[in-house]
């Protein structure tokens, strides 16, 4: 049977992430996947969850049901890989009513009552976050290549 860290990995690699993506999603020290076991504190078992709820902390812990979260019907798992103000990866799931008003917070804290077409505004939104998250993962795999470069580099001297 897996350990926790395989299990992390094998995670990661659904992801379609880097180790050091994740790592710095979750705001963990570069190599701190590598050191994981099933002795990992429960504060940064922690820190992965709020970072992917999508990952089944349970299973990561022991193995057992599923590596992912149910996600409720009519909802959506919408990242937020970046924000200037909070250092923290995450996702933010957004359920829609089937009809009527719902209240959205937006992110200057006020509360704006919205109609059906709520849908169609979390659809626009979502539509940017993931150009946004593709311009992330680019700028990432850059920075990776560069790190992977100067490391060459640093070698020969």
């Amino acid at each position: 049977m897996p350990n926790l860290q395989e299990r992390l990995k094998q995670f990661i690699n659904i992801q379609k992430i880097s180790v050091l993506s994740f790592e710095t999603r979750c705001g963990l020290s570069v190599g701190a996947v590598s050191k994981m076991s099933d002795k990992t504190y429960a504060r940064t078992l922690n820190r992965i969850a709020i970072a992917f709820p999508q990952l089944n902390i349970g299973w990561l812990k022991t193995g057992e049901g599923e590596m992912l979260n149910p996600v409720p019907d009519k909802s959506v798992h919408v990242r937020q890989d970046h924000n200037a103000d909070y250092t923290m990866f995450g996702y933010v799931n957004i359920a829609v009513p089937e009809k009527g008003k719902q209240k959205i917070l937006n992110a200057d804290g006020i509360v704006v009552e919205s109609d059906d077409s709520t849908s169609e505004q979390i659809q626009h939104y979502k539509s940017i976050i993931d150009s946004k998250d593709e311009q992330i993962a680019r700028l990432l795999s850059m920075i990776e290549e560069k790190d992977r470069m100067i490391a060459k580099l640093m070698e020969r001297l």
